[in-house]
């Protein structure tokens, strides 16, 4: 609120003001309201730590990131500890301005994200609007094994991220869905439990993820866009990391001579998954289930599909590893396999592969 002395224009510091607004809530929790206006927030200085807190925009209200991040500076956090977890927190309608082009040689991949938030019980992030973060624009992680619970990112609107637009590090019940996530250099959205970390009960959908077209022309770039929508279990195959849905999400490359998008949509190690009713166009791999090598792979239904224009000799439009069952996708116009068997007992049934350049009769299943 204003009478806590943030001063619309964004020059000076407002971080300060917003700190004594979350500190004159009583314990009960309550409202910090921005008004209509720019206010610049000196980074790694606003942590909210109370229950029951809404952080709640006018229209109009934008909070920028001050000039000069480190590479694990943060813009807003919200969080518990390990041994006592915060309840309820609501941030909304407001605009986040991280200004990744004025920090110096922060190059991209870092960890300076936008929102990063820890330990906490029902937590909802809706239509706000993030562009320019130096790190991700929303991190959703823990400081324990288990992580928040009870989450939903939704209809938010996420433009030019030097990172990954969501990140789910742990967590269970959560929910993704109807945001527009315009620029990711590295994964629109990516759900990569740490090691010894439950994620699980996951719902990723009707979501738009496109690559950003520039970043990686700079030598401080990641080597690749790596994944429109990623799920990649990295600890192992457990009931601890697995119920992951992505349902009707849109995923789409980018045509430039050399960085595709890798995959649109890539599923590692994880137990009872379903991929369905999803749009991949243009891009490196359409849908790939672990990684070459791997024994066990993820388990579940890959079904309802359209992937079109994978490109490359590494083209495959849908790539299976596990015990997964395919049926009812479309695969066109790439320029390897349609669907490839690399590894498991899946059951592959009534998909429609035409057009695709490797194998006879463009049929592309390959063992």
């Amino acid at each position: 609120h204003p009478s806590f002395g943030a001063v619309d224009g964004g020059v000076i510091d407002a971080a300060p003001a917003i700190m004594r607004a979350h500190d004159a809530l009583p314990a009960s929790g309550g409202t910090i309201y921005i008004p209509s206006g720019t206010y610049l927030i000196g980074l790694d200085t606003l942590v909210f730590t109370k229950d029951n807190i809404t952080l709640l925009g006018e229209n109009g209200a934008v909070l920028k990131a001050a000039p000069g991040a480190l590479a694990a500076s943060k813009f807003l956090q919200i969080g518990g500890t390990a041994a006592s977890f915060i309840e309820h927190v609501l941030v909304q309608n407001l605009t986040f301005d991280g200004q990744g082009d004025l920090h110096g040689s922060l190059g991209t991949g870092t960890q300076a994200h936008i929102l990063d938030l820890f330990n906490i019980n029902r937590l909802w992030i809706q239509n706000c609007f993030f562009y320019n973060s130096a790190g991700d624009a929303i991190n959703v992680s823990t400081t324990t094994g288990q992580g928040c619970k009870y989450v939903f990112i939704t209809n938010n609107y996420i433009e030019t991220v030097r990172r990954n637009g969501i990140s789910v590090t742990a967590g269970e019940h959560i929910v993704i869905s109807g945001n527009i996530i315009n620029g990711f250099n590295t994964m629109g959205i990516a759900v990569e439990p740490d090691s010894g970390k439950t994620l699980r009960g996951m719902l990723i959908q009707g979501n738009t993820v496109i690559p950003n077209p520039t970043f990686l022309s700079t030598g401080s770039a990641n080597s690749d866009r790596l994944y429109g929508i990623a799920s990649k279990m990295n600890a192992g195959v457990s009931n601890l990391r697995s119920q992951v849905r992505v349902l009707g999400n849109y995923c789409f490359g980018v045509l430039d001579t050399s960085q595709f998008t890798t995959a649109g949509i890539w599923a590692e190690l994880t137990r009872s998954l379903i991929i369905s009713g999803n749009e991949i166009f243009e891009c490196r791999q359409g849908i790939i289930t672990s990684s070459e090598g791997q024994v066990d792979g993820s388990t579940g239904q890959i079904s309802g599909n359209h992937v079109r224009g994978c490109v490359g000799v590494t083209g495959v439009g849908i790539g299976v590893r596990g015990r997964v069952n395919v049926e009812n996708n479309h695969v066109e116009a790439g320029t390897g396999q349609g669907i490839f068997l690399f590894r498991g007992p899946a059951i592959i049934s009534c998909n429609t592969v035409r057009n695709n350049d490797l194998h006879d009769n463009n049929y592309g299943v390959g063992h």
